[in-house]
């Protein structure tokens, strides 16, 4: 099993804390992070192996003129590698990548990975958006409107899903919204890690080719308080859906927006999931300062980082009467939880000590495992009885 790092586990505790603080009526958030943050791995019993993610689709290679990144999750992903390398054969191996890659330059294979929509990144480019910092002003203890927030939860896999579970917890009624041609691809995987981060959830579904499912959806979003989604910006104005006008119309409106590296272009284009937004954060530089290899750190880490960060800044900005549109990416959160965790100068010995005792199946102690104790809807359960409780058209 692949342990959290201690350091990253220190610095989500402390957000974690301060979210507790913002809902102090809330007994839902008394864990440790660690636990957020090595779930997936303990669940699927993944371990560490030398240059490849513990999930086993993120590999590092060298390239001729240093190493990158990349992330190979989808079945359509090896449909662009020969693109990708500009060879002429319809399939390239995972065990010809190596040869291949050497003989070519990093920026290359990064810009071309990018207009392909492949996850690419370098591991020491310091390439990453900023983090957006909690709003400042005395908090509302209580919720601005007296009653539960609304959350409207379109995204899906982890870091959204986490994001939505911890206001879940903190005291919001989330209601998660899939399209039914294209509902999150995590209720394919690992049941019990989808139950953790989607219990308690009300499920509703939308379908894109109808106008009054549309309808309905627009109507569901105009009373929302906080709406969080984790797809590139034009996914959603492709469906009429644009924040900066849901929130002129409700001033009060927190918009989480989660990407791989952010909102701006370019960035906003480019596709990423936590292994290799991770590496493109610099996690991999303290572990190739202290081990002379390029290492993932955790399993897909930037992802359960980002959840933890985002809950606390969505719920900080509706307890502050909301209004703001949160740009909160993968990369950006996971180098400011490296900044945040770097105060100490035997970082890189820490990390070291960390690769070492992982590789080496160190016992430790454990944190208590989360449970699921609250019902798991299926796809679209509540349709219906939603619609009559918002007084929403049938």
């Amino acid at each position: 099993m692949v342990p959290a790092v201690p350091a990253l586990a220190d610095v989500a505790n402390g957000w974690l804390r301060r979210l507790a603080a913002l809902a102090p009526h809330c007994r839902a958030l008394d864990f440790d992070a660690a636990e957020l943050l090595e779930e997936r791995a303990r669940l699927r019993g993944l371990s560490v192996r030398d240059h490849v993610s513990p999930g086993g689709a993120c590999h590092f290679f060298q390239a001729a003129d240093g190493w990158l990144a990349i992330n190979l999750p989808r079945d359509s992903d090896l449909e662009l590698l020969p693109a990708w390398l500009q060879a002429e054969v319809t399939h390239v191996p995972l065990d010809t990548l190596a040869s291949r890659i050497r003989g070519l330059s990093r920026g290359e294979l990064l810009m071309q990975g990018r207009l392909l929509g492949l996850a690419v990144a370098l591991p020491d480019t310091g390439e990453t958006p900023p983090s957006p910092d909690l709003p400042r002003g005395r908090a509302n203890v209580d919720s601005p409107s007296g009653r539960r927030p609304v959350v409207v939860d379109f995204s899906g896999l982890w870091a959204g899903p986490l994001c939505t579970d911890l206001l879940r917890r903190a005291g919001a009624n989330v209601i998660k919204v899939e399209s039914m041609t294209r509902p999150d691809g995590a209720r394919e995987g690992e049941k019990t890690f989808y139950a953790l981060l989607n219990q308690g959830k009300t499920a509703i579904t939308f379908n894109p080719d109808r106008p009054d499912s549309l309808a309905r959806l627009h109507a569901l979003l105009s009373r929302a308080d906080i709406v969080v989604e984790a797809a590139r910006p034009r996914a959603l104005r492709q469906l009429g859906i644009q924040a900066s006008e849901l929130m002129a119309r409700n001033p009060r409106l927190t918009w989480v927006s989660i990407t791989a590296h952010g909102r701006d272009e370019p960035a906003a284009n480019w596709i990423g999931f936590g292994d290799d937004a991770g590496v493109a954060a610099g996690l991999s530089t303290p572990l190739h300062r202290a081990t002379g290899a390029w290492q993932f750190m955790g399993d897909a880490i930037a992802d359960p980082l980002t959840g933890i960060r985002a809950a606390l800044v969505a719920w900080a900005c509706y307890q502050r009467g909301g209004g703001a549109l949160l740009d909160i990416s993968l990369s950006g959160t996971a180098a400011r939880a490296l900044r945040e965790a770097a105060t100490s100068t035997e970082l890189p010995a820490h990390f070291a000590h960390w690769w070492q005792s992982t590789l080496a199946g160190t016992p430790r102690v454990c944190a208590p495992r989360r449970r699921v104790t609250l019902p798991v809807a299926a796809l679209g359960e509540h349709d219906n009885t939603l619609n009559q409780r918002l007084a929403l058209p049938c």
